[in-house]
């Protein structure tokens, strides 16, 4: 009983240390001013990137962006699309890759519903070894069809993509001057994708809720370099 109790005890701790790092996290951006949008919750308080990759700390039990290996040769945009679809074949006959795009920090690729043509998941894969995570964030979250809480009846989004893509060029004209939000975005169980440029030249990405509009600015993936389209 004793050794349960202290088991307890250490969990627990932990827990709190975990959440308390993420609120701190948040805190230290707001008081250096860096406030750029509505979190998820679509109020006032934006989850910090550092809350992204699970709350229970990196990786955490919910998934997520654990970083690079950072060492070895980078992998090609090419090799990295053949790992991609070989996720995609190993995780169902139903999903085939649409999008890969390669940026400073990892590559990102997009899986969708070959049925449907519909979003289905945003995976990160490491730019040297390959590994491969699903993506933290609106991919996590708010996926209703195939993030950690999803269900096969997940049905269409409340929004339609015009909204969320006019909900998304708000959030960047408050917080980004002059970014721009591509017109061709995403449509996922739950929320949309779109890609921004800033000055003509792509420069990252935003997720809007599907039901609440609630914008989350993906900051995990660096610089932009380029990018392949399976499917238009």
């Amino acid at each position: 009983m004793r050794n349960i109790v202290l088991l307890v005890l250490v969990v627990g701790g932990a827990l709190i240390l975990g959440l308390a790092s993420a609120f701190g996290a948040g805190l230290l951006l707001r008081q250096s001013g860096f406030e750029p949008f509505n979190g998820w919750r679509g109020g006032d308080g934006w989850i910090p990137n550092g809350a992204g990759p699970g709350m229970m700390g990196g990786g955490g039990m919910m998934g997520g962006w654990n970083g690079t290996s950072g060492s070895g040769q980078r992998l090609s945009l090419d090799q990295i699309t053949g790992i991609a679809e070989q996720y995609a074949v190993r995780y169902g006959s139903n999903l085939e890759v649409a999008e890969v795009m390669e940026f400073t920090g990892n590559f990102y690729a997009v899986l969708q519903e070959k049925e449907t043509g519909r979003g289905a998941m945003e995976i990160l894969l490491d730019p040297f070894s390959g590994a491969v995570s699903p993506e933290m964030g609106p991919n996590m979250m708010w996926n209703a069809k195939y993030g950690p809480m999803g269900w096969e009846t997940a049905g269409d989004n409340p929004l339609t993509l015009e909204q969320a893509r006019s909900l998304a060029q708000k959030a960047l004209d408050e917080d980004i001057p002059g970014a721009t939000v591509h017109t061709d975005g995403r449509n996922f169980y739950g929320y949309y994708s779109f890609d921004y440029d800033i000055n003509g030249r792509t420069a990252g990405m935003l997720s809007v809720n599907g039901s609440n509009g609630a914008v989350w600015l993906h900051t995990w993936h660096g610089q932009f370099i380029a990018e392949k389209e399976l499917i238009q």
